[in-house]
């Protein structure tokens, strides 16, 4: 009985030793996953990261979004008040370099639909009391602004953006013009 009761506890000593392997295996195993599945997330942050500088560097690069810069390339200050400021920016904007940067300016000024995007560059571009000087075609001895190059920049941009016809460009511009004086007498009364 004394041998048996030794190779009982002997064997139950084996069966404690080989549970106690099997549960370090197990553990063992368990950290493996867990260190399998966080190299694995790891590494998907590591792409999701690479992706997100690869988009930021196009958005940096993209002259649409150099806004600061592009706003300082034209040497002409905006909004225009005389015929004089029209001219030197018709002038300017001749040359490749000047077209290009009067260009890459109006991008900035953005807008909702072409109606929006074509008052916003208009209020930015002319003072109320220039553009009372100023219809399409130049009726009523008013200086004509239909073939100006840089109107002609500026309807590019708008076509580019919205895809906005030549006629609906018009209609619009020649609404703001003929509402001029009025926005220039609102203004007049908000600064008494």
């Amino acid at each position: 009985m004394g041998n048996q009761s030794q190779d009982e506890v002997f064997l139950a000593a084996q069966e404690a030793v080989g549970a106690h392997r099997d549960s370090q295996d197990g553990d063992v195993q368990e950290i493996k996953n867990s260190l399998e599945e966080i190299i694995s997330l790891l590494t998907m942050n590591k792409l999701d990261m690479e992706d997100i500088k690869q988009r930021l560097g196009g958005i940096r690069e993209n002259p649409a979004n150099q806004t600061a810069d592009a706003m300082e390339e034209v040497p002409v200050t905006f909004p225009l008040a005389t015929l004089t400021n029209i001219e030197e920016l018709e002038d300017y904007v001749k040359t490749d370099t000047g077209k290009n940067a009067f260009q890459r300016h109006i991008k900035k000024i953005g807008g909702n639909d072409s109606k929006d995007f074509i008052l916003r560059i208009l209020r930015h571009t002319l003072t109320n009391s220039l553009a009372e000087l100023l219809s399409w075609t130049g009726r009523k001895g008013n200086f004509p602004i239909k073939q100006l190059l840089c109107i002609n920049i500026i309807f590019g941009a708008v076509h580019r953006a919205f895809k906005c016809s030549l006629k609906e460009f018009e209609i619009h511009v020649r609404e703001w013009l003929r509402h001029a004086r009025q926005r220039k007498l609102r203004e007049e009364r908000k600064q008494m």
